[in-house]
């Protein structure tokens, strides 16, 4: 069988590199739902950019939604911009999404902080009969945190989110920075992407050259190698960074509890 996935991200290169490790998993999961949480013109680009790699895949049906703009208790009151033309109801479309798939059925994979599945909890506790489980990056335990010297930015950004997404009774599998800090796009993975890539109309093309922008700073970075924390639980069957030869091979299985290839 195929896992019905639903994936909640952040804009950006990682975004884009996920959402197409996905798209070649079509043997073992199907993408149902897309999300970006985040705010402005960013979320408005990378919703474009996703139906665009839906259409070319054939899944011009499968919803893309900008989700919540920012955490659910915003520091200090400063409120965050919804991109323009949208009504800020991502939560809500992810409630029919997950009902939409039979119990037991949909994975929800979260490569940034949890607002939006949270708020979707919070209006339909129903959907954890429909929940297979819920992916998560977040979190860090023998290593420094990326949002302060022990935290982890996902977690801190909104504690509130993570708080009931964590207490809502259906399994969690948390991927922390010990684990997505190894998954790296360096120069010799750069390269496997590029052969896939040529056409640079292509999907596969894009994604390469949003990554080369990213690793560049956007025009005279130093060549630094880029996280693709946000990808991890596609790995395992998608072409991997050379560097994740460390990585155990029991996570995705873990993740989606499907057959090993």
């Amino acid at each position: 069988m195929t896992r019905p996935i639903i994936l909640d991200l952040t804009p950006g290169a990682q975004a884009a590199a996920t959402l197409l490790a996905a798209l070649q998993l079509s043997a073992h999961v199907r993408v149902v739902g897309v999300l970006f949480s985040g705010a402005g013109t960013e979320v408005g680009v990378a919703m474009a950019h996703a139906r665009d790699m839906l259409d070319q895949h054939g899944l011009a049906d499968v919803g893309v939604y900008a989700g919540v703009p920012g955490p659910m208790v915003p520091l200090h009151n400063v409120g965050r911009s919804l991109p323009a033309g949208h009504d800020g109801l991502g939560a809500a479309q992810m409630v029919q999404a997950i009902r939409a798939c039979p119990a037991d059925s949909v994975t929800v994979c979260c490569s940034g902080p949890l607002g939006t599945l949270a708020l979707a909890m919070v209006q339909a506790p129903d959907l954890a009969a429909h929940l297979h489980g819920v992916v998560m990056a977040g979190g860090a335990f023998h290593v420094p945190g990326n949002a302060t010297t022990v935290a982890e930015h996902n977690i801190a950004t909104d504690p509130e989110a993570a708080s009931i997404v964590l207490g809502m009774g259906v399994p969690v599998t948390l991927v922390p920075l010990d684990c997505t800090s190894r998954f790296v796009a360096d120069a010799v993975w750069m390269e496997q992407l590029a052969a896939m890539g040529r056409d640079p109309a292509s999907v596969a093309g894009r994604v390469h050259a949003d990554l080369v922008a990213a690793r560049m700073g956007r025009g005279g970075g130093n060549g630094v190698d880029l996280a693709l924390a946000a990808a991890a639980p596609c790995w395992r069957w998608w072409p991997p960074p050379c560097s994740a030869a460390i990585w155990p091979m029991w996570l995705w299985n873990a993740v989606a509890r499907l057959p090993v290839a």
